[in-house]
């Protein structure tokens, strides 16, 4: 190898054995020095309303970015950029809002730091107390029954979905080949009601064994169906139509308080959370899946290994250890609730409420909120426009907001999509920029 390779693997692995990096200005260059303490940020945030401190950097960030919060600018993020001047893009699916819980004085912020000699092998068996915390997750919401379920887990939500399918449509020919058939298929139809999320067409593509058809015949035996419950984008709770029970996969991650009434025990086959939409944790990458039958559970770890090899140490801990700190709170004596999903809820549904507000009687354009803001609103909102008009780009045009053209999710582009779970200060401007456009 060269030595300029070498010195790319060697760099690369002072970052992942490294605790972090702290960063200072040399002669105009950033340079790094590594060790630094990732729990130890400064109380008040200086970059607070419209960034936040990473201590990594030792700079301002925003969501995505080594800037600021959109429509702020500045060292320290203090500079607000005129509603006419900022283009507000709201097309993203990362629910920070919710990590403002752990800052909001309500609660002790969860922080983790893994020594580098922590099970340094590869994972490939849930660690006992994360199945635990788990349990006690949904037995305390309520949310699911997890009595006689198997749990599997994977990077995030998606990579437990992918391979819930490959493992299903690989045990549904097998079966089928074994009984010596002359009409097994070559792949199995994935099928989804539409509007849908668009990632699911991705995830199908690369499993070989399956194929998306959004016009599947729902009685054949080597048809699956994906229920997202509530739906990605409209919010809406819907009904499978494939009638196998063993054949239905609901992608259960916005099954929480904060996106609808999530007052129904739900006892699926089939069942996928995640630490993302659950804990505001995007970034860890952790999901898990209940199932019902352990023969068909035996079969993913299969697709794990053959993937991604096993979950991180380090994902399942801070899943783990956030999770912990949910359940370990005393529910709210009115509502019942935790008191982090109670923020969450407060957080979103207000933000659904103040949008439908903002857009009442709208005189700058005709649009139209579509959720059910009172009961199941979801993540997203969804958007309707006049006949002809392509929502989304007619919202960008006259409001400065850019979110996600309905054909993305098989619907007509008479209808968008807007995240409802942006920072609070990006949900603040674009409500203050739908009063503008309305008034």
């Amino acid at each position: 190898m060269g030595s300029s390779f070498q010195a790319l693997i060697w760099a690369s692995m002072l970052i992942i054995c490294g605790t972090g990096a702290s960063a200072k200005e040399v002669n105009g260059s950033r340079t790094y020095t590594y060790g630094i303490d990732l729990c130890d940020s400064p109380i008040p945030d200086p970059c607070s309303p419209g960034g936040k401190w990473d201590p990594l950097v030792k700079k301002c960030r925003g969501v995505r970015s080594d800037s600021c919060y959109q429509c702020y600018s500045g060292e320290f993020c203090k500079d607000v950029v005129t509603l006419k001047d900022c283009l507000l893009k709201s097309s993203f699916g990362d629910p920070v809002v919710l990590a403002e819980y752990w800052t909001s004085g309500l609660s002790h912020i969860p922080c983790l730091l893994t020594p580098a000699n922590y099970r340094p092998a590869y994972q490939y068996e849930m660690m006992p107390p994360v199945e635990y915390a788990i349990k006690q997750l949904h037995e305390t919401v309520g949310n699911a029954d997890t009595e006689g379920y198997t749990i599997v887990y994977g990077m995030g939500g998606t990579n437990v979905l992918f391979m819930t399918i490959t493992a299903m449509s690989r045990n549904m020919l097998d079966k089928c080949v074994k009984a010596g058939r002359s009409d097994c298929p070559s792949a199995v139809e994935v099928f989804v009601q539409t509007p849908y999320y668009y990632g699911y067409s991705a995830i199908v593509d690369l499993v070989g064994t399956a194929k998306l058809n959004l016009l599947a015949n729902t009685s054949s035996e080597f048809t699956i169906e994906i229920v997202t419950h509530p739906n990605n984008p409209t919010g809406e709770l819907r009904k499978p139509l494939v009638q196998d029970g063993s054949h239905v996969i609901y992608d259960m991650v916005y099954y929480w308080p904060m996106y609808t009434n999530a007052s129904v025990k739900m006892s699926e086959d089939i069942m996928i959370f995640s630490s993302s939409k659950e804990c505001g944790l995007g970034g860890t990458r952790f999901g898990w899946g209940l199932f019902k039958d352990a023969s068909l559970a035996s079969k993913t770890p299969a697709v794990v290994e053959s993937t991604i090899m096993s979950v991180p140490e380090d994902s399942i801990l801070r899943a783990y250890n956030s999770i912990s700190q949910i359940i370990n709170e005393t529910p709210s004596s009115v509502t019942g609730m935790l008191p982090y999903h109670q923020f969450g809820r407060e957080k979103i549904f207000s933000a659904f409420s103040r949008l439908s507000d903002a857009m009442k009687d709208c005189k700058g354009m005709d649009i139209q909120l579509m959720n059910d803001i009172t009961h199941s609103p979801g993540a997203y909102a969804w958007l309707k426009c006049a006949s002809g008009v392509h929502c989304a780009d007619e919202l960008k045009k006259l409001a400065g907001i850019e979110g996600n053209p309905g054909a993305l999710y098989a619907s007509t582009n008479q209808t968008m999509r807007l995240s409802m779970f942006m920072p609070s200060v990006e949900m603040d401007i674009m409500i203050k920029k739908f009063y503008k456009l309305c008034a």
